[in-house]
């Protein structure tokens, strides 16, 4: 294979021209040594800023001339490897300056002594050729290769060759804290394993090293001092001040996990449970071990489970104190105290227990449902456990006692040869037709008697089963102790992500009971909600406090069919129903009421400042477009409801209009400050760094490929056509939003 070193672009073996840019293969170059574009070595003049090019026999010819900077082309078949920039045929602005040849170079070399004398000028000249702040950096991929800016006078560096030939593939980018060096894969294989390099970002001569090959995994750790990764299975640490690999160990399992220190924790294949510092031997933890964990904020604060399900505190050094056995399942909280459930997954009588690391265990309750339980943010639970009320008696009546229906006799038939005369014959017949009309209804209800009889012989069966299996009392641990909120059908229905939810309780009073007849032919479902909107009442609770759910609002569009607004709101609970219904709760009120705050809303709406800025897309039409609303007034229109999305300023809010499919993507738009501001059209993806909006747009499918633009200061520029990813910083799809929450 052919790499033509002009665009890039694979060529078989025995071309001699490039296929798509016509280029004679196997061209040498010059390098301008002013701007760096790369130009035929027949070439006299720069193609791009007209500087005059100096080739070797003019170095030759002139012992005396030594150029600024001399970039040569150590590549072969346009190797990665190498520190050649490729600079495409772009336009960068002031993103990327051009030099003219017209201009002379003596009041650049004045403006720069002058720099020396001025207060810290010399600390800006010192510093005018290192790299920037790595928010200004961008990595892209193209035609499976990597390429690197930093919106410097260089236009983008090609620094990868065979980047990934997976489009799909995101990739790996790291950058130093100060934005020195980064690290990135190249040579990827069919299991995603790749050549690990560490390159400086100021691009100069031999500034590429080489970490390791066959790479799956890699963090760089310790202040920017060592790297560990992953090698075919075995874990290394790579000093790169001293370009020293360690082997921390082999037939290291999946479950690693490695602190900003450089500390690793790691399991191998065999169990065996190790903590490795950098420049320290490995200690051994433990032998038998399946999983592990621990709190960011308190490394030396470790729990195990061993494969005999015996739960271990212990330290880095090795120190271990057993706390509990039969254990299937434990959740840490941040301070670094955490529950564990003992039993089983499918047990009747799992327990819950509460511990501070290196502190007692206290029993917060027996009989626990663990799937069902909510451990809180600041570390109290709501715990589900079995319910011994009969709430089967409370709420069903069974058919039957006093209602049997027994099988009408039908009524004699008169023939025609019993009668003396016709007309006592018509008047017998007459009298048997109006009896079997009674005969029939009777029948009719006497078959459905029978029928439902024996459907309902081993429904109530069914329904107590259903009943005993999803009905529990409701605990609250404050870290201390445990209080009974409530009794609970079913599970939680959460209206935010923190401590906010609501659930069905039985009624205080109930009018009449259930029949158990209504439940014929019905699914789990439905059965469901036939108990719940008879003999239920839906109730809000926040934490350990439960109010009633009061006003109009049918219970079953909270409970089973909302969605949360995305953001966060301290007091306020807003939530739209699947009849696009938009309402707010305020969780402080002493009665809960749902109020409407608008209606015909579609998408994810979304809240800004703690919710005193709320947006959401009202009147969608077919595909979801709809009318962009800000705090009830109308802001915008043909604005697809899904395409929402936060910003790393809290005062902006971006969203998509137009036609979004398979083959277009529409227009992106961003709200700020009262006023609207169009980026582009046709955008797929975009990414959002300091003031800049980084973007691809006009995507095709079938190529996997867009141009590569960056907005800032009301304009965009292009940085690269055919472009395939943005890998940093990272990207999100205009058409649609992950994010949930209220």
């Amino acid at each position: 294979m052919k790499i033509c070193k002009k665009c890039g672009a694979k060529n078989s073996d025995d071309a001699l021209f490039c296929d798509y840019c016509g280029n004679k293969l196997g061209e040498e170059f010059v390098f301008c040594e002013s701007c760096g574009e790369k130009n035929l070595s027949d070439a006299l003049f720069c193609q791009k800023c007209g500087h005059k090019l100096i080739h070797e026999d003019d170095l030759e010819k002139d012992k005396n001339h030594i150029p600024e900077k001399e970039i040569k082309d150590d590549t072969k078949e346009n190797d990665p490897k190498s520190d050649v920039k490729t600079i495409k045929d772009t336009k960068y602005d002031k993103y990327f300056s051009k030099k003219s040849s017209k201009k002379s170079a003596k009041p650049i070399i004045f403006a720069m002594i002058l720099l020396l004398f001025v207060g810290g000028g010399f600390f800006l000249f010192k510093n005018l050729s290192k790299p920037k702040n790595p928010n200004n950096f961008i990595c892209y991929e193209k035609n499976d290769q990597l390429y690197f800016s930093d919106f410097s006078k260089n236009a983008p560096y090609f620094i990868a060759n065979n980047y990934h030939e997976n489009p799909y593939f995101d990739g790996v980018v790291e950058f130093s804290s100060d934005g020195e060096f980064m690290l990135y894969g190249d040579d990827y294989d069919e299991y995603d394993n790749f050549s690990l390099y560490k390159r400086s970002t100021n691009f100069k001569k031999d500034n590429l090293e080489k970490i390791d090959g066959e790479v799956s995994s890699f963090r760089l750790v310790n202040n920017d001092k060592d790297i560990i990764y992953n090698k075919d299975g075995s874990l290394y640490s790579y000093n790169l001040a001293k370009s020293k690999k360690e082997k921390i160990d082999s037939d290291v399992n999946d479950l690693y996990s490695i602190s900003d220190n450089g500390r690793v924790l790691y399991r191998t294949n065999d169990n065996r449970f190790y903590v490795k510092e950098l420049g320290k031997e490995k200690v051994k933890l433990a032998s038998d071990v399946s999983e592990f964990t621990f709190d960011e904020s308190n490394p030396d604060k470790i729990i195990f489970l061993n494969t005999n399900d015996t739960l271990y505190e212990t330290t880095p050094s090795g120190e271990k104190q057993k706390v509990a056995s039969n254990v299937f399942h434990y959740m840490l909280n941040k301070d670094a105290s955490y529950y564990y459930f003992t039993g089983s997954y499918d047990g009747d009588n799992n327990k819950i227990y509460y511990k501070s690391f290196g502190g007692d265990s206290i029993l917060v309750s027996k009989e626990v449902e663990q799937a069902n339980t909510r451990i809180y943010p600041d570390g109290t639970a709501l715990v589900f456990t079995k319910s011994h009320d009969d709430l089967y008696s409370k709420i069903i009546e069974e058919p039957g006692a006093g209602k049997e229906i027994k099988k009408p006799t039908p009524p004699k038939y008169p023939y025609a040869y019993d009668f003396d005369t016709y007309e006592e014959y018509q008047a017998s017949y007459d009298e048997y037709l109006v009896e079997k009309d009674v005969y029939d209804v009777e029948y009719d209800a006497y078959r459905n008697y029978l029928n439902n009889s024996a459907k309902i012989q081993g429904l109530g069966d069914k329904v107590k089963e259903y009943l005993e299996k999803n009905y529990y009392d409701l605990y609250y641990f404050d870290g201390k102790e445990s209080k009974k909120v409530a009794s609970a059908f079913n599970t939680l229905s959460f209206i935010d992500n923190d401590y906010n939810s609501v659930v069905y309780s039985p009624k205080e009073t109930l009018d009449e009971k259930l029949n158990l007849s209504y439940l014929v032919d019905l699914d789990e479902y439905e059965i469901f909600n036939k108990i719940a909107n008879a003999t239920m009442d839906l109730k809000f609770i926040n934490k350990g406090n439960i109010k009633k759910i009061g006003g109009d609002l049918e219970s079953n569009e909270i409970y089973s069919e909302i969605t949360p607004v995305v953001g966060n709101t301290e007091n306020i609970c807003y939530f739209l129903t699947s009849k696009n219904d938009f309402y707010k709760i305020d969780p402080n009120a002493e009665e809960i009421i749902p109020e409407l705050y608008d209606s015909d809303v579609s998408g994810n709406p979304y809240v800004l400042n703690n919710g005193k800025d709320l947006f959401y897309v009202k009147n969608p039409d077919s595909i979801g477009n709809g009318d962009l609303y800000h705090n009830k007034e109308k802001i915008d229109s043909d604005v697809y409801g899904f395409s929402l999305a936060g910003s790393i300023n809290e005062n902006r809010i971006f969203y998509g209009k137009g036609n979004f499919t398979k083959s277009s993507d529409g227009e992106l738009f961003y709200f700020e400050n009262g006023k609207t501001q169009k980026i582009d059209d046709n955008v797929q993806t975009f990414a959002e760094r300091d003031d800049k909006i980084y973007y691809i747009n006009d995507y095709s499918e079938k190529a996997m490929s867009g141009d590569l633009k960056v907005f800032s200061g009301n304009k965009s520029e292009l940085i690269d056509t055919d472009v395939n990813y943005l890998l940093y910083p990272t990207s999100q799809m205009v058409d649609e939003s992950d994010m949930t929450g209220c």
